[in-house]
């Protein structure tokens, strides 16, 4: 007599804010895990965050902002700021504690933006006792990211990390990695007072721990809340 296995469990996810890179994810960023966007300087890695955080807000999640560099423009109307904490540390270190504190705290999405700041394998040794990151010798990093995963899985929240090169190595479930493609204007070529409304990107999956890498995605990324 054969023993009924039981069927494996619904994967829960969360939208990116992008149907096509939902689709490339099977539904989108998977709760109770460490997702990477990596992008260059204006290519879109900040709005693809926005466009997540806009998307569990307005689904009615509960998320948190770990913005060490304070950029975060609260004024655009698609994120619900009823339901974001948004989180100003002084440094790469607290953002780090910031974000697994977060997390402890069951929110949904937790978001960390390092896209403006160093990278987290250089401020390893800025750690300083109160934070214990490290408890042992490790390659640069890794430690930290272990720390991040785990508490991710732990409690059940989607940590979405971005930043300019990818950082977390095997402990991310998903890295997103974007290029930039054309701008979008308002107004006419070579008249004074266009605006600059959006660009496009262009985003990869290059590593997604439920399925295969994607193709390019070609992807609008508003600038503006609307």
């Amino acid at each position: 007599m054969q023993r009924a296995t039981r069927p494996a469990p619904r994967r829960r996810v969360l939208s990116t804010g992008s149907p096509s890179l939902d689709a490339a994810l099977g539904g989108g960023l998977g709760r109770g895990e460490l997702h990477e966007i990596a992008a260059p300087a204006s290519a879109g890695g900040t709005a693809l965050l926005r466009a997540a955080l806009a998307a569990a807000t307005r689904a009615g999640e509960l998320c948190a902002l770990v913005d060490p560099e304070d950029s975060f423009d609260p004024r655009p109307a698609d994120i619900d700021l009823r339901r974001l904490l948004w989180v100003r540390p002084r440094d790469p270190s607290h953002a780090l504690r910031a974000a697994e504190i977060a997390l402890e705290a069951r929110f949904s999405l937790v978001a960390l933006d390092l896209a403006r700041t160093a990278p987290p394998a250089h401020i390893e040794g800025v750690h300083v006792v109160r934070f214990e990151f490290l408890r042992k010798k490790r390659a640069p990093g890794e430690g930290i990211w272990a720390r991040l995963a785990r508490c991710a899985q732990k409690h059940g929240g989607a940590l979405v990390v971005c930043s300019r090169e990818p950082q977390a190595g095997s402990f991310s479930s998903t890295t997103i990695e974007i290029e930039r493609d054309r701008s979008q204007w308002e107004g006419r070529a070579g008249v004074p007072g266009r605006l600059l409304r959006g660009a496009g990107s262009v985003a990869a999956v290059t590593r997604f721990r439920h399925g295969a890498p994607s193709a390019p995605i070609r992807l609008h990324l508003c600038w503006e809340g609307g």
